[in-house]
């Protein structure tokens, strides 16, 4: 996934996901405001940085937690289904859950 802001070039920092035209991963950003870094201190630290590239650096990585969330229900709906001695191979069946078990986790963010 990349976008305006974000890139994936595997010729920069062996293609992690970078602040477009920077050298300066996501992973950078996530992590250190997890360190409890303020934006403020990221902007003195960075002089190339932007609100919006925080910003975009933050959508990215819920974007990815968001992914993984919807593997974690698919595999979920599967194990579910073998135990309850149901089909885990009817695709129609197993995107019903999987389209529910999303929206409810959805909702539960918002």
């Amino acid at each position: 996934m990349t976008t305006d802001r974000i890139e994936i070039n595997p010729e920069i920092l062996s293609g992690k996901p970078v602040i477009r035209g920077t050298r300066i991963p996501v992973e950078l950003i996530i992590r250190k405001l997890s360190e409890g870094a303020t934006e403020a201190d990221l902007l003195d630290a960075y002089p190339r940085l932007t609100r919006a590239d925080i910003q975009a650096a933050l959508d990215y990585a819920d974007n990815l937690l968001a992914q993984d969330e919807r593997w974690r229900i698919q595999f979920e709906s599967l194990l579910t289904r073998v135990h309850a001695g149901m089909s885990a191979f009817d695709p129609d069946e197993i995107e019903t859950d999987i389209t529910a078990a999303a929206e409810e986790v959805k909702a539960e963010r918002h």
